[in-house]
């Protein structure tokens, strides 16, 4: 059987055609008889990820991304399915991580392993995460310095304030002052210093003979010891005596006594008796008052008026004298 010419051409484009499509599949990780497994997994972003992007697990390369679509019921959810080799048996909880798979940024989605003993099943939904970025990660790195950095600053700022305050004119005055008072505190009390050495100097002869005595008295009272010791028996004898004595006794009577004492005063008080009459009758005074009076003029008229009293005659003595004889 004769094939034409044009029959040849045209099976010959489509097998062209057909390897050309095979290739392209090829060179993106396509295969068209493979049996992979497809998982979807949801984003609010994807930073960078693209189709065929590669899929790994434990930095090995186990599948690729297919699609990449936003969510047809959320409009701020990106789905991202991808393959995987049907030899790949997942755990239920495994996590889909986008990460950078250089340093030029490129995206692929990392496989982190769970410890489920349940296995995802073709056409299941993982969950997704997203590695922060380069910037992300060093403005994590970067936040405590510049926290740090922050309360530097306002450590300094605080300081500068301090010794702005302390250096304007009246601080300084006030230091000034504050130094020259402890200058002279210092010369005080090197002063007083050199005087005390000069003190202990002159005195040393003084101190060495006080210390002499004191010695010599501590010599004594350990000779004297047994005569101490005696002194002090001897006080302990006069205090049992007195122990031993009727102090009690003669206490009891000093009280009787007193009581006595203070009974007469009361009677004295009272008006009772000759002491109680003088103090208290007011009648005795005003009659030792009128006495008194009397006796005065009584004297005042004796000196005014002698010859009334006393009446002196010379010649009744001489007659005396004879009649005697």
């Amino acid at each position: 059987m004769k094939i034409s010419k044009e029959a040849t051409i045209g099976l010959l484009v489509v097998a062209a055609i057909t390897i050309f499509i095979l290739g392209i599949n090829f060179l993106k990780g396509n295969s068209i008889f493979s049996t992979d497994q497809v998982f979807y997994a949801k984003y609010k972003r994807v930073d960078g990820l693209k189709k065929s992007s590669s899929v790994t697990l434990r930095g090995f390369k186990i599948g690729q991304i297919k699609s990449i679509k936003f969510s047809e019921s959320n409009i701020n959810d990106l789905i991202v399915s991808f393959s995987v080799g049907s030899k790949y048996n997942l755990p239920k909880n495994t996590t889909a991580r986008i990460v950078s798979s250089d340093i030029m940024g490129t995206k692929e989605i990392q496989l982190l392993a769970g410890n489920s003993k349940k296995i995802l099943q073709p056409g299941d939904t993982i969950g997704g995460s997203i590695e922060g970025d380069l910037k992300e990660q060093v403005s994590m790195q970067m936040l405590p310095l510049k926290n740090k950095a922050e309360r530097l600053m306002s450590s300094v700022d605080s300081v500068l304030t301090v010794i702005q305050y302390i250096f304007n004119a009246d601080a300084r005055d006030n230091i000034s002052q504050s130094l020259a008072s402890i200058k002279n505190t210092i010369n005080t009390l090197k002063n007083t210093s050199s005087n005390l050495d000069t003190l202990v100097s002159g005195q040393r002869s003084h101190m060495e003979q006080i210390l002499a005595n004191v010695e010599s008295i501590t010599g004594n009272l350990e000779s004297n010891g047994e005569n101490i010791n005696n002194i002090l028996t001897n006080f302990s004898s006069i205090s049992d005596s007195l122990k031993q004595a009727e102090i009690a006794s003669t206490v009891n009577n000093a009280n009787a006594a007193l009581a006595q004492v203070n009974e007469i005063f009361q009677q004295i008080n009272a008006g009772k008796g000759s002491m109680g009459a003088f103090l208290k009758n007011d009648s005795l005074y005003h009659h030792m008052e009128s006495a008194s009076k009397h006796l005065d003029e009584l004297l005042v008229d004796l000196k005014e008026h002698p010859k009334r009293y006393v009446q002196v005659s010379v010649f009744g003595r001489k007659d005396k004298k004879k009649d005697k004889k």
